[in-house]
């Protein structure tokens, strides 16, 4: 079986119970996130896990950032393209929580080692998938994030673009 024909297979079969997608944020600041979802025979809980890096820093500095997370989201299939043909497909309203762990490395231009350190951090919030069409999906999220390291509260804005299959 060639690899379109599996890619075809994947796409066309009536349980869409996974997804993959960006995260739009990331792109924007130099960066890329991946994730990967995966939702329970009931469609009520689903489970992703998302790993990142991007650039940091400026001047006489440059620096890197590796994150990798997980995050569990409870659906209420309800409102306006939250349902699409095919069986499976999630969307709708979600709450969602997340653990978050996050690599930072910072050096001189000249390569020498300003330090690294390891942080920490949760968010919780709410969101709304839109199923536009196909196996698209379309998330964006709002939420309340804490860091482990400086014991402080942000605003957890996102998006998400991806594919079902």
């Amino acid at each position: 079986m060639s690899l379109a024909a599996l890619l075809l297979s994947l796409l066309s079969s009536a349980e869409a119970r996974t997804s993959v997608s960006l995260q739009v944020a990331p792109l924007l600041a130099g960066g890329v996130t991946v994730q990967a979802e995966h939702s329970t025979e009931s469609l009520r809980w689903s489970f992703a896990t998302s790993l990142g890096a991007r650039a940091s820093a400026a001047g006489d500095y440059r620096g890197s950032n590796v994150s990798l997370a997980f995050e569990v989201r409870r659906w209420w299939h309800v409102g306006p393209l939250s349902s699409a043909p095919l069986p499976g497909r999630v969307g709708g309203a979600l709450l969602w929580a997340r653990a978050e762990a996050v690599w930072v490395r910072l050096e001189h231009l000249d390569g020498s080692p300003v330090g690294a350190s390891l942080r920490g951090g949760g968010s919780i919030g709410l969101g709304y998938r839109l199923l536009p069409g196909w196996r698209f999906e379309l998330t964006p999220v709002l939420g309340v994030g804490f860091d482990f390291s400086t014991h402080r509260l942000s605003a957890v804005p996102g998006l998400t673009v991806g594919v079902v299959f």
